[in-house]
């Protein structure tokens, strides 16, 4: 059952009466942070979670082997150094001191042997960071003692350390109990009893960690967790810590005091956040973009959509509707960069397809509709519902295309309900679809039931928005099928059904080139491949709009540092804000 959303001020009052006992005073004592996110966790549970919050949640109570600084480069956390060995087979063997002294908030050791049990089971069973550990080979995690570990990559990956960043270390003693029978001994990775054995309660005893937070508590409207003073690293300027959910307001919260942060707001607050001299805030491109994801699978595999989908033209009909340039200053307030690439626009692997690709659809062209109508036509949707040719009047109403087996260009189009832009951007393409003879049923639907309902396959298509790292292989993940890391059938994240051979070849080649100029050149492929095949219709990179009090709240920075539109918040280094957020002193 769904949480229901509940105004910001008895979310707050809920949230904190949590730390007010745990902090053993008054508020007016205590240095609450209060963040607000406009979605709920699907899981707080370190190995199933896998929505943003989740991540920051996680982030905050647990450490990684590696760390992001101010200036997005990578330093060790719990790892203290590490070596390096080719074999000779190409595999490379890593070596790691892990950080000496270092406890777990209940007090027990943390130890090389917590390290190798969270790189094995997160390999196995981990829905929120196995994609992090494809590169290792499981069975190949030594300790040596207490401090020492190795492990080899199946081949000389040069960006492991990058995604072993992202992978939180969980302590052996709590949760060794989810993947061993009752005899201790090991349970298959493909035993599906795991799962069930993973839904341990939320208490501070099972959500123990070695971060720079504790868990308090939680209720259906916020969780809190409390600063852990016995934090190796020194302590945060934050007594407690509250991640609030379904913030459907969040410049009046931000206003009233009730919120110190936000994740993210809509370009329609940027004016009036400026006005008010208590807030700082950032404009901030993310690694990620926003797009139309269209459900190219099959009913063999569940799924509902509108078979029309799995022709091309009529996918590229709709991009040719969906005009970027318009859509960015409509309804995203101008704040981005308009685009069709996977990767995003402040990506050194960036390719500009309106300038380089000879295929270019341009969108925002005076004739992008009659372009439209030439693939349609050519894909033979030349019929009305009747059977009959389509005609101007049939054009002039509105009325959507057929082919001659009855397949009509009529298609759910969904999007999240609390995002006013994207329901902007959705009413826009429609209106430029229906002129081709494309008829869109534009519904907003609130997030859980949207992520439902699609990972059910059961929609025809939706503006969905992916965050990725600053590596590519994630965001070029996103459509691989069968052959690779991350194919979707290990684990992967390839809803829309797109099924290359050639483009999971060229996934694995790029992933182990060492040559940046190789790199580049097979990376530029798979984005106009992504692009002329139109699984997504990328519509651009959006601006986040990230406040925080700075009447309140002092010592944090856009990062990296000296970036025009670097992040205040974002998952993969939310560890650097906590540790440097100070209250502004005598308030």
């Amino acid at each position: 059952m769904k949480p229901a959303k509940r105004i910001i001020a008895l979310l707050l009052a809920l949230a904190l009466a949590v730390p007010l006992a745990a902090c053993g005073g008054n508020e007016d004592d205590t240095a609450y942070f209060r963040f607000g996110f406009g979605e709920e966790p699907d899981s707080l549970n370190p190995y199933l979670g896998t929505h943003t919050i989740s991540y920051y949640v996680n982030n905050s109570i647990y450490d990684s082997l590696f760390a992001r600084g101010a200036d997005y480069e990578l330093s060790g956390s719990l790892c203290a150094a590490y070596e390096t060995a080719l074999n000779d087979d190409g595999s490379c063997v890593y070596t790691m001191t892990i950080r000496d002294g270092v406890k777990w908030q209940d007090g027990e050791a943390l130890t090389a042997g917590d390290v190798a049990f969270t790189l094995y089971t997160t390999y196995y069973w981990s829905a929120s960071h196995s994609y992090d550990l494809l590169f290792l080979d499981p069975d190949s995690i030594e300790v040596a003692n207490d401090t020492t570990l190795s492990f080899t990559v199946e081949a000389d990956y040069p960006y492991i350390l990058e995604y072993l960043a992202y992978c939180p270390i969980l302590p052996e003693h709590v949760w060794k109990q989810c993947f061993t029978d009752d005899a201790g001994n090991w349970l298959s990775p493909d035993d599906e009893t795991v799962y069930d054995k993973l839904q341990l309660d939320l208490t501070a005893e099972n959500m123990t960690g070695s971060g720079p937070f504790k868990w308090h508590g939680a209720d259906e409207t916020a969780c809190t967790l409390v600063r852990n003073d016995g934090y190796w690293n020194g302590k945060s300027g934050i007594d407690a810590l509250v991640y609030v959910y379904h913030v459907s307001e969040p410049l009046t919260a931000l206003q009233n005091g009730e919120l110190d942060a936000c994740e993210y707001m809509t370009a329609s607050a940027l004016d009036a956040l400026k006005s008010d001299g208590r807030f700082d805030h950032s404009l901030s491109m993310i690694y990620g973009f926003t797009g139309i994801s269209f459900n190219l699978n099959s009913p063999d595999a569940g799924s509902t959509a509108n078979q029309a989908l799995q022709v091309k033209e009529v996918r590229q009909a709709i991009d040719y509707c969906a005009e970027r340039g318009r859509i960015l200053e409509l309804a995203y307030g101008g704040l981005g960069a308009a685009g069709g690439s996977p990767l995003s626009a402040n990506s050194k692997y960036y390719e500009n397809l309106a300038a380089d690709y000879a295929n270019y659809r341009d969108s925002d062209a005076e004739d992008n509709v009659e372009r439209a109508v030439a693939l349609l036509e050519g894909a033979g949707f030349t019929f009305n519902a009747s059977g009959a040719a389509y005609s101007d009047a049939d054009r002039e109403a509105g009325a959507p295309r057929y082919n001659a087996n009855g397949e009509g260009l009529v298609f759910r189009l969904w999007y999240d309900s609390n995002n006013t832009e994207d329901q902007d951007a959705c009413t826009m393409i429609k209106t430029e679809c229906a002129l081709a003879g494309i008829e869109l049923g534009v519904q907003g639907y609130e997030q859980t039931t949207l992520w439902d309902s699609t990972a059910a396959l059961d929609y025809d298509m939706y503006v969905v928005e992916w965050g990725a790292y600053v590596d590519p292989s994630f965001a070029l993940s996103l459509f691989i099928w069968e052959d690779g890391y991350w194919a979707y059938a290990e684990n992967g994240y390839n809803e829309t059904g797109y099924a290359s051979g050639e483009y999971d070849a060229l996934y694995n080649e790029q992933l182990y080139a060492k040559d940046e100029a190789e790199r580049r050149s097979l990376v530029k492929r798979m984005q106009e491949m992504v692009y002329e095949d139109c699984p997504m219709a990328v519509l651009g990179y959006f601006y986040y709009i990230q406040p925080v009090n700075s009447a309140k709240w002092q010592g944090y920075s856009q990062l990296p540092r000296g970036s025009e539109y670097g992040l205040l918040w974002d998952y993969t280094s939310i560890y650097y804000q906590l540790m440097h957020l100070q209250p502004v002193a005598g308030d």
